[in-house]
Parts: structure tokens; C-alpha cells; sequence
């Protein structure tokens, strides 16, 4: 049996090796994202069609760790996200961003909660969503 740790260190590597399938290994077929920038991502297509938006339009994207905490069923990550902006970044709403070529560093964390088989059962993640568009130059900073 996987524990959640595991799992969360797994779905994270593959995440930062931008492997699909094997993220798609980590997940139960009911996941549940809740992301500040789509809202609610119900099923794998869902979250791995959010996450290779990300990196489509970020190539080198990586989450640097920076602390994890366990409780249970839940583990709590918390991170850096890190990339250059080289590709259209396709927005939930369907709008395009087009490539700024600039590079951002963006706080969050993720609560996720997985199953007795170790499968994510849900993800809420949180960042600020503000300073990333600010870094992309795309808000004014005043």
C-alpha cells in the first residue's frame, strides 16, 4: 500500500518530469481539483488538460518544495512554481495568453487527500494569482 507521502512525492516527480501518464497513475477516476484560476477540475482529463496547459505554455516549469506536513489521510505541500513563460498559456474561459518570455516564481500550496490505496481523492490548491500575472507583466505593479 502507498501512503499518502508517497503518493504525494510521486504525483510531485511526475509532475515536475511533466509525465502525464504517470500522473494520471495517482489518480482516483472521481479526483477533484479546486484550483483558484479554473475552479472545479472534476476527473483526470480535467486536471491533466489544466496541467498541460501549464506546461505548454511554461516548458521548464518544475514546483520546487519547500515543506510538507502529514495528517492522516491528507498531506499539505507547500511550494514554489517555477517556469518561463515560452508558450500560449490557454485560460480556462478559452482566452489565450500569448507568450511574455518572462520567467516568475510563485508561491502555493496543495491539501490533498487520498484514499486508503493511496489514489488522490481530491486537491485544493492556492496561489496568488495577482503576482503571477503581475511577473508576467501583464498587471501593473503599483
Amino acid at each position: 500500500m502507498t501512503t499518502p507521502r508517497e503518493a504525494a512525492d510521486g504525483f510531485g516527480d511526475a509532475y515536475n518530469a511533466h509525465d502525464l501518464a504517470k500522473m494520471r497513475d495517482y489518480l482516483r477516476p472521481d479526483v477533484l481539483f479546486v484550483v483558484p484560476d479554473a475552479g472545479e477540475l472534476k476527473g483526470p482529463d480535467q486536471v491533466l488538460g489544466y496541467m498541460k496547459a501549464y506546461f505548454d505554455a511554461f516548458p521548464d516549469a518544475k514546483l520546487e518544495p519547500v515543506a510538507s506536513y502529514d495528517v492522516g489521510h491528507t498531506t499539505i505541500d507547500e511550494w514554489i512554481f517555477r517556469g518561463t513563460h515560452t508558450g500560449p498559456l490557454v485560460l480556462p474561459n478559452g482566452e489565450t495568453i500569448a507568450p511574455t518570455g518572462r520567467r516568475v516564481s510563485v508561491p502555493g500550496i496543495d491539501i490533498e487527500t487520498f484514499d486508503d490505496e493511496g489514489l488522490l481523492l481530491g486537491d485544493r490548491a492556492y496561489f496568488d494569482q495577482l503576482d503571477f500575472l503581475i511577473q508576467l507583466g501583464l498587471m501593473p505593479q503599483d
